[in-house]
């Protein structure tokens, strides 16, 4: 009796991974997942550039630099030394890029997200 048991859960195990499975084929999840991020790494530029002008203004030591090493935790070291280079160069000598770097990251942003309301509203009256 216990190993009808233990098969009858397995096989209910085994039609709820296939029933995921179809859903995630079937409603192109991870098509969606790779657009958003897309978006989300696009506006990720924009954001540094906007902090590290905004951060130019605030009065506090080493700042900046201190997000830089706490970033560089998760970041890997050659995509490190790009960010470092494009930060500081803009950090120094284009404080106006403020207002350039928000309002793309805004539209990189927005545009994430319009796409996930998008797909999340095709999903629902299925469209797709």
């Amino acid at each position: 009796m216990l190993a009808t048991g233990k098969k009858a859960a397995w096989l209910t195990v085994k039609r709820s991974l296939i029933t995921i499975y179809n859903d995630v084929y079937d409603e192109n999840l991870f098509v969606f997942a790779a657009g958003l991020s897309y978006y989300f790494v696009l506006s990720l530029f924009p954001l540094l550039v906007s902090t590290a002008s905004l951060l130019g203004y605030v009065p506090i030591p080493h700042l900046f630099e201190g997000l830089l090493s706490l970033m560089a935790r998760l970041v890997p070291g050659d995509g490190m030394s790009l960010v470092r280079n494009i930060v500081s160069d803009v950090s120094h000598k284009h404080r106006h890029f403020l207002t350039l770097g928000l309002v793309f990251t805004m539209w990189t942003a927005s545009s994430g997200f319009a796409a996930l309301i998008d797909e999340r509203r095709d999903l629902v009256y299925g469209r797709i």
